[in-house]
């Protein structure tokens, strides 16, 4: 059923973004598999309009996948060590990759500036 799959992939995204393991990203694929439609050939997708537009919706890139464990990584600093140690000590723990820091910085500087205003 249509509904349940689609309600199954919301489900199972929520669950992924809330629990406090380090976040994973949620490509195309691994929502496919979410749904169980993994292994359902293309043609026969397309009888799940619900389904194949919560994979579409859910389906992030991988700077977004960055910018949500950036936030991650903002929230368990300041659950585990207190105050944030720095712009890198957070790029480490999230173990984002070292390419994608430059490019990255400035998004992450201005989350750190928004994070520690609602500290403080």
């Amino acid at each position: 059923d249509d509904d349940m799959l689609a309600t199954r992939i919301r489900d199972a995204v929520t669950t992924e973004k809330t629990v406090s393991a380090r976040p994973r990203r949620l490509g195309r694929n691994r929502v496919f598999r979410m749904s169980g439609l993994s292994g359902v050939p293309d043609l026969s997708r397309t009888e799940f309009p619900l389904t194949m537009a919560a994979v579409a919706a859910y389906s992030e890139s991988v700077e977004e996948f960055y910018r949500r464990s950036l936030v991650w990584a903002v929230r368990d600093l300041k659950r585990c060590y207190g105050a944030c140690k720095g712009t890198i000590q957070m790029f480490v723990h999230a173990r984002v990759s070292v390419e994608y820091v430059e490019r990255l910085e400035p998004f992450a500087l201005s989350l750190l500036a928004t994070e520690m205003r609602n500290v403080g």
